[in-house]
């Protein structure tokens, strides 16, 4: 329990640093139903999910009020936050620095230095490529919705950001572990080999035994925190046409976005993830962007839609990193969904792959939803990762909706990730 609570201060630390698109998985009936949304959402998510929603013909509401929404969620597969706070509590940086210090000329001390050099190059190693994952959302939407016009207004963000540790200090940490062992093999000796050997010392002066190695400048692995911070105002509008006896819902979803790239790096003895002020860290970008989507209602019961997200593709870049560029392409989706009134199906499908601050995603989503009387819904889904089945999530969650008030809680989750969300809103 007090790992998980360390792990959502650290997640709330990432998120009150940053400005917070909004991520559909992270709203909790699509949540709960393993991501879905495209063909089967509500009005109240039309401005995040499908802005086509607010005119399909399974849409039952009219008006919608969402204040607020928010989740969190937080992936530490490898206990990354424990493993620094633990590097750091053991002093074994302070005893390789102490060692050098205090380094004389003689077996005893050499044999100090190489131990406490193994000890650090050990504990680095422990900490390569281990990472931490924090995504969070916050919100609000209003909406409208009739077949024949439909509007919402959404204001929301989301903070996407990864850590890891980049251990880069190997071979220095080997060969100045290699130069001890050749002064101290040396001592007391003066063979022909042994003068060759001390010629070609870097970081030993053999004469004097002084160290030339400053643990502070030489040490370069490094706590790493890259990732976006977005915020979104945007304006849905759908309306609805037949085609060929099938009723067809369109919309489109213009937004003004303010992204923040994130890029931190800081010594690994030094970092502070709990602590860390990203403005310090941040490039700001302010653009326009545009959803669109459309559904078709098969027959009473079956619909199935499709939605590209962020129409126009956006290079944001960073100036404390000239290297690190966070890239949101078009993303397309397209799902079936089945209305039954006591239950609801839903199956959606990446069409292409999403960049997110640990990888690229292409998600298979299924949910489905039991609706008793309108009053109170269960709900559970699965969310396969076909790019890293490691992400692949298993979600549930419940709704009450008496006299309009709706309240949605939904959780997702693996063995080494766990996501939470919740709304508050009415509706009628």
């Amino acid at each position: 329990m007090m790992l998980y609570k360390k792990k959502l201060c650290v997640a709330i630390s990432l998120v009150i640093a940053s400005t917070t698109t909004a991520n559909a998985n992270n709203l909790p009936r699509e949540m709960a139903m393993g991501g879905t949304g495209v063909a089967s959402g509500l009005i109240n998510t039309a401005g995040h999910t499908n802005p086509a929603l607010l005119s399909s013909k399974s849409t039952k509401e009219v008006f919608s009020l969402a204040a607020p929404y928010f989740s969190v969620g937080v992936s530490d597969e490898d206990d990354l936050i424990d493993a620094i706070d633990n590097f750091q509590d053991s002093n074994v940086f302070e005893n390789f620095e102490n060692s050098i210090d205090n380094a004389e000329l003689n077996i005893a001390s050499i044999e100090s230095v190489k131990l406490n050099t193994s000890e650090l190059n050990n504990a680095l190693a422990e900490l390569d490529n281990k990472q931490v994952h924090v995504n969070a959302l916050v919100g609000t939407s209003i909406a409208v919705a009739t077949e024949t016009i439909g509007i919402a207004l959404t204001a929301n963000g989301i903070v996407d950001v990864s850590s890891h540790v980049s251990y880069t200090d190997k071979q220095l940490l080997d060969d100045f572990n290699d130069e001890l062992s050749i002064v101290q093999s040396c001592l007391g000796t003066s063979t022909l080999s042994c003068a060759q050997q001390s010629q070609n010392l870097n970081f030993i002066d053999p004469v004097t035994g002084d160290v030339n190695f400053d643990p502070d400048q030489d040490i370069r692995s490094t706590v790493n925190v890259s990732g976006i911070a977005i915020a979104e105002l945007g304006a849905s509008f759908s309306t609805s046409l037949t085609v060929a006896e099938h009723h067809v819902a369109i919309g489109v979803t213009p937004k003004f976005v303010t992204a923040k790239t994130i890029n931190y790096s800081q010594s690994v003895n030094d970092a502070e993830l709990e602590d860390f002020d990203s403005d310090d860290y941040t490039t700001t970008h302010n653009n326009f962007n545009v959803d669109v989507g459309a559904i078709v209602s098969i027959n009473e019961k079956w619909s199935t839609g499709v939605v590209v997200k962020n129409l126009i593709k956006q290079n944001y870049d960073n100036e404390y990193n000239a290297q690190y560029n966070y890239i949101i392409k078009p993303h397309t989706q397209v799902a079936i969904a089945y209305d039954g009134g006591w239950i609801n199906a839903a199956l959606d499908i990446d069409a292409n792959k999403k960049y997110t601050s640990r990888g690229d995603e292409q998600v298979i989503a299924f949910g489905v939803e039991i609706d008793a009387f309108e009053v109170a819904q269960v709900r559970a889904g699965y969310r396969h990762d076909l790019e890293n089945t490691d992400n692949s999530l298993y979600s549930a969650g419940i709704g009450f909706s008496p006299f309009g008030v709706h309240l949605d809680l939904g959780v997702a989750g693996n063995e080494r990730e766990v996501n939470a969300s919740a709304m508050l809103g009415f509706k009628w």
